[in-house]
């Protein structure tokens, strides 16, 4: 089951992820495994430390699929977000445009009761 929600200041939803839940946060916190779904960038797991991101669309995929247009102007783009909640293995949340997008975070939070479930954030931050 999967639940979406999107208005003008979030994008929530939630997966139930086919995995055991300490394979989950090792793909949102070895940079190497999120590179293979989301971003790669060298990271400093604790509050306060850089969430690095890199583009590289190439990595998305185990399969040859080429970059859309609209994406290639960005790939190598390095940049860093602040880690603003460090809870392992349930909690990892960061900066989104250092904050400057009226306060974003993107904040992943394991459902506790569902085990291998993504759940959205209660207090209304955009959340992977």
């Amino acid at each position: 089951m999967t639940a979406d929600k999107i208005s003008p200041d979030m994008l929530r939803f939630e997966r139930i992820l086919a995995a055991p839940a300490a394979t989950v946060w090792q793909y949102l916190v070895d940079p190497e495994l999120r590179a293979r779904w989301f971003m790669s960038g060298p990271t400093d797991l604790q509050v306060g430390g850089a969430f690095g991101l890199t583009m590289d669309h190439d990595r998305l995929s185990d399969e040859v699929v080429p970059t859309p247009d609209r994406y290639k102007p960005y790939v190598g783009h390095r940049w860093h977000e602040r880690i603003t909640r460090y809870e392992p293995p349930h909690l990892l949340a960061f900066t989104w445009e250092d904050g400057k997008a009226g306060g974003s975070h993107v904040r992943a939070d394991r459902d506790r009761q569902r085990n291998n479930t993504l759940s959205p954030d209660p207090h209304g931050s955009s959340w992977l």
